[in-house]
């Protein structure tokens, strides 16, 4: 899949504060990208723009040529992309394994029907068994961050959005979380589009962009 950008532009209704301006780039599946600029340069709007949760731009984004205006908000949110927050937005209440089992009705994804087979991937991402029935209010972070992208993987999405997710974790749980997004990228064909402000992120980047809060754009950093 291609993602397309074309002539995106952003305003704030409210300050009337410009944000973006003539915005044109592609991402690829099989890459991590990753965003890098300062506060308040507008990441998370630019996340939730590709995520479908901000229509309020100018320009045009396209999946595979289709404008994405043009697909059903509910489907594009439960078939195209999946986003992995930096407060995680688990169910505190429920299990680990119950949240994931939320994901697989909501996205229809009969193939993790079977509980076993979520257990196994909660485990190939690091959350040990005894874990896996235990309320998310009881886990760490990293372990909570480790269930969020598990849900992005039931979800099947060809788009993974990722913000600050390490933000709130540890070197040693940080560097986990990477290593996981890139591999989600490199071996499952991902677009994994991280915004952060984790330099560490760079070793493993595919493309680092960076947005220019002063000229309203996003730039590609050339090594």
């Amino acid at each position: 899949m291609e993602i397309s950008i074309e002539n995106l532009s952003f305003v704030y209704n409210k300050s009337n504060q410009e944000i973006f301006r003539n915005i044109n780039l592609k991402f690829q599946t099989g890459k991590l990208y990753v965003i890098f600029g300062p506060s308040g340069s507008g990441k998370t709007t630019f996340l939730n723009i590709m995520g479908g949760m901000e229509y309020g731009y100018t320009g045009r984004i396209l999946f595979d040529n289709k404008d994405i205006r043009e697909i059903d908000r509910a489907e594009f949110k439960r078939k195209m992309v999946s986003t992995v927050f930096q407060n995680y937005n688990l169910f505190d209440s429920f299990s680990a394994l119950e949240n994931l089992k939320i994901a697989v009705s909501i996205y229809g994804k009969e193939q993790y029907a079977n509980s076993k087979k979520l257990r196994v991937l909660l485990e190939r991402l690091g959350l040990s068994p005894d874990k896996h029935n235990r309320k998310v209010s009881m886990l760490s972070g990293g372990e909570q961050q480790r269930i969020a992208i598990a849900r992005s993987i039931v979800s099947d999405a060809p788009v993974i959005l990722a913000d600050e997710p390490t933000g709130n974790l540890d070197y040693y749980n940080s560097e986990v979380i990477k290593k996981v997004l890139k591999s989600m990228a490199e071996k499952m064909n991902r677009c994994v589009i991280v915004v952060t402000h984790n330099e560490s992120f760079k070793e493993l980047a595919d493309c680092v962009l960076h947005l220019d809060s002063r000229n309203h754009t996003l730039l590609l950093q050339v090594s």
